[in-house]
């Protein structure tokens, strides 16, 4: 006879997941969009999470490219410019030298007195001029003002001192401050100094 079995007992249900424990690992990192490094897009690869700055590979400049050009024009306009103090100072030495043969031409030749008056205003404005010409802004208006006045003082002492000179050369006897006195006076001999001064300080201002 065949053996009779009693009825078969159910299976035990599968084991319920117990809490905390860990979800099977699988690639699951190209589905959440917290992991850029599963994202298709490339400027998102390389980026850290919560970060803001830009993706790793990518430097931003500290200047932009036109500052590069801009520094550049600027140095060439300085180069261009050409001023400078010792410039300055050259330039103002050819107008007093200038200015210093005119006058003993005036003084020696044709024994001009007033008339030197004239020569030493446009003298001293004539070295303003150029010394304000040659510092082109490589100096400022003391320092322009200063070397025009000390140029101009000592161009004018230069003048007359060749002419006292120069006529002791032809016979003259007399000391350099009597010989100013009697030939041009010394109201016109200050007046030279004085105005060529001011012309010389303010043309160069």
């Amino acid at each position: 006879m065949a053996r009779m079995t009693g009825p078969t007992e159910p299976s035990p249900p599968p084991a319920a997941r117990e809490p905390g424990a860990s979800e099977p690992e699988g690639p699951t990192d190209s589905m959440d969009p917290a992991h850029p490094a599963g994202s298709t897009d490339p400027a998102e690869r390389g980026r850290i999470p919560g970060g803001t700055g830009p993706p790793e590979g990518r430097q931003r400049l500290a200047h932009s490219p036109g500052d590069r050009f801009r520094r550049v024009s600027q140095a060439d306009a300085a180069v261009a410019s050409g001023g400078s103090p010792v410039r300055a100072v050259a330039m103002g030495i050819v107008a007093a030298l200038i200015g210093v043969g005119i006058f003993l031409v005036l003084a020696i030749v044709y024994t001009f007195t007033a008339g030197l008056v004239i020569v030493a205003v446009f003298t001293g404005r004539f070295i303003g001029l150029f010394v304000r010409a040659g510092a082109d802004g490589s100096l400022g208006s003391p320092a322009r003002t200063l070397i025009s006045i000390v140029i101009f003082l000592v161009a004018l002492s230069v003048a007359s001192l060749t002419t006292w000179l120069v006529a002791g050369l032809e016979g003259g006897v007399l000391p350099l401050g009597d010989y100013l006195e009697q030939t041009y006076g010394t109201p016109i001999v200050a007046l030279e100094f004085m105005l060529g001064t001011l012309m010389a300080w303010w043309a160069a201002r």
